[in-house]
């Protein structure tokens, strides 16, 4: 065999997976949710589920009867990520990400919406309407202007127009030249009905260089209310905080007014919520929470006596 042909070739075959290695390294070094696992979030009958997810949504409420059983916030099997019926503002928050060495960076959201009305005559955002927006550097957080419906004051928004008249769509939301060291996305969602359905999907940054940021272990908080089935607090119920990385179980007593919080939880761990009482009982006894950050609206209602 010629040496120098061998030689030639073993070059040829080095050079060609080092391509391939450099091509994977640069292609993962890009931010894209997909959202492709389903069930994730803030499901039907109060579930909630973010196991294995590096992103999170903002509390909701349950006293005043803004989360319901039949409202969801999660990924479905279409790979999106979906909403109904929120009655306040909830948001999806995205990991922090690093762009330091990436340069001038894109942000880009793809959006739908069915039934949004316009909004009051004062153009208040008191109606239908989503905020796509972004922080950098840990500052304030700023809006993507509006790419459908002409309201300035949101990403999604249609002006006073028209009463009882609704509008579906879809568009990208795009923000190009964002500079930086750290970015974090949210968008924002605010409907009131169950025929206002809101996805987001493909959020992404994809230019070269910019990775998830390793969280730390932040303490975080579990709290909520724990109220009879007419909505009068219960005092003196037990809520038991058990999993994670605990070595044994965390206890607080309700107050009078029926409101516990327990501290010195760990984001990124699992916990399971339990609640006791000598008076009640209830329906749905426990809760299994994926904490990200602090949470104040793990609430539970006891049965009618």
């Amino acid at each position: 065999m010629n040496k120098t042909n061998s030689l030639s070739g073993s070059i040829t075959i080095f050079v060609v997976m080092l391509i391939i290695m450099i091509s994977y390294a640069d292609t993962s070094a890009q931010y894209l949710e997909t959202f492709s696992p389903p069930n994730k979030g803030r499901q039907i009958n109060f579930i909630d589920d973010f196991t294995g997810m590096n992103w999170s949504i903002s509390p909701w409420a349950t006293a005043g009867g803004e989360r319901d059983a039949a409202d969801f916030f999660n990924t479905t099997a279409a790979g999106r990520l979906e909403c109904i019926d929120l009655d306040e503002q909830i948001f999806w928050q995205s990991p922090v990400l690093n762009i330091a060495g990436a340069g001038a960076v894109t942000l880009s959201t793809d959006l739908t919406w069915v039934g949004f009305d316009t909004d009051v005559m004062a153009n208040t955002l008191l109606t239908d309407w989503i905020k796509v927006m972004y922080k950098v550097n840990g500052g304030t957080y700023q809006l993507a202007p509006n790419v459908h419906g002409g309201n300035p004051l949101a990403t999604v928004s249609y002006p006073f127009q028209n009463p009882g008249t609704s509008f579906d769509g879809a568009a990208t939301s795009t923000v190009p030249g964002i500079t930086g060291n750290t970015l974090q996305i949210r968008v924002i969602v605010f409907t009131n009905a169950n025929a206002e359905l809101v996805t987001i999907d493909n959020v992404r940054v994809p230019q070269v260089g910019v990775f998830v940021q390793s969280p730390s272990a932040a303490p975080a908080s579990i709290s909520g209310r724990v109220t009879t089935a007419d909505g009068r607090g219960t005092g003196g119920a037990t809520v038991t905080v058990s999993g994670g990385g605990l070595g044994q179980p965390q206890i607080a007593r309700t107050s009078s007014f029926g409101y516990y919080s327990i501290e010195g939880l760990s984001a990124g761990e699992t916990y399971v919520v339990s609640v006791g009482s000598k008076r009640f009982s209830f329906a749905v006894p426990s809760r299994v929470v994926s904490l990200t950050d602090s949470v104040s609206d793990i609430d539970f209602v006891a049965d009618p006596l």
